[in-house]
C-alpha cells in the first residue's frame, strides 16, 4: 500500500505517489510526456470517464470477490511467504475476520454489497462487454499513439 493506504502507488526516485490520477500527472509533468495529446477534449473526456469507471466500480466488483467472497486466499497462494509481519496463520485469521467485517462495510457504502454475488457477477460481465463493444477490433481504447 501506498502512503494514503491506497493502491496503486508509484515510487519514483523516492518520491511516493498514491492514487492512480495524482501518479498520471506527477509522469506528465517530470516527464513532459502527454499520452492523451492527440485526443479532442471530448475524446479526453471519453477516456477519463473510462479509466474512472474501470478503477473504482470494477475495482469494487473485483475486490469484492477476491477478498470478500474469496476471504483473500490468492495472497496466500500467489505471494511469497512472509508478506505480512506476522505468521501467515495470524493473516488468515485476520482476513476471515477484522478484515472480511471491514471489507463488508465498506462494500455496503460504496453499494456493491447490497447486491448478491450473481449480481456482482453480472455487473462485471456487462463492465467487460462494454470494453469489448469500446474496442471492437481495434488494439487499443484510445488509438495507438506510443510516447
Amino acid at each position: 500500500m501506498g502512503a494514503k493506504s491506497k493502491t496503486p502507488w508509484i515510487t519514483i526516485n523516492g518520491k511516493n505517489v498514491a492514487d492512480s490520477q495524482f501518479s498520471i500527472e506527477y509522469l506528465k509533468k517530470e516527464l513532459n510526456i502527454d499520452g492523451n495529446s492527440h485526443l479532442s477534449a471530448r475524446e479526453k473526456g471519453f477516456a477519463m470517464n473510462l479509466r474512472l469507471a474501470l478503477e473504482d466500480h470494477l475495482m469494487w466488483l473485483m475486490g469484492t470477490e477476491a477478498y470478500f467472497h474469496l476471504e483473500g486466499k490468492h495472497l496466500f497462494t500467489h505471494y511469497p511467504p512472509g508478506l505480512f509481519p506476522f505468521p501467515d496463520f495470524v493473516a488468515k485469521i485476520l482476513l476471515k475476520t477484522v478484515i472480511k467485517s471491514k471489507i463488508r462495510n465498506m462494500m455496503y457504502l460504496n453499494g456493491i454489497g447490497r447486491h448478491k454475488r450473481e449480481e456482482q457477477h453480472k455487473m462485471g460481465l456487462a463492465v467487460f462487454q462494454a470494453i469489448n463493444d469500446i474496442l471492437g477490433d481495434n488494439k487499443f481504447l484510445m488509438g495507438i499513439v506510443i510516447v
